[in-house]
């Protein structure tokens, strides 16, 4: 089960990456966001940033500057509500 839920993330993260990092042209406005903020501090002194990718449906992908961890994903369920389908616990201190 582990494993599948890796292979979901994965895939979840490089499809948002496709989506935000395309080339082809995107319509005005419909760009995706990279924005990032300060999520902790390492045993050895290193800052960790969370790093959040949202396109533009609302589907949102948070990760770590820490080994990539992805912290959380979210996407819009069929009533258009922002639902959360992965996250994983603070594992502090590093």
């Amino acid at each position: 089960m582990k494993r599948l839920t890796i292979l979901v993330v994965a895939v979840t993260f490089i499809a948002l990456a496709l989506v935000l990092l395309a080339p082809a042209p995107i319509a005005a406005g419909s760009a995706g966001t990279v924005t990032s903020e300060f999520y902790g501090t390492t045993a050895g002194g290193e800052d960790v940033f969370e790093y959040t990718l949202t396109n533009s449906k609302g589907m949102e992908v948070k990760i770590i500057t820490y080994g990539g961890i992805v912290t959380s994903v979210k996407v819009r369920d069929r009533s258009q509500q922002l639902s959360l389908i992965h996250i994983s616990e603070p594992t502090r201190p590093y």
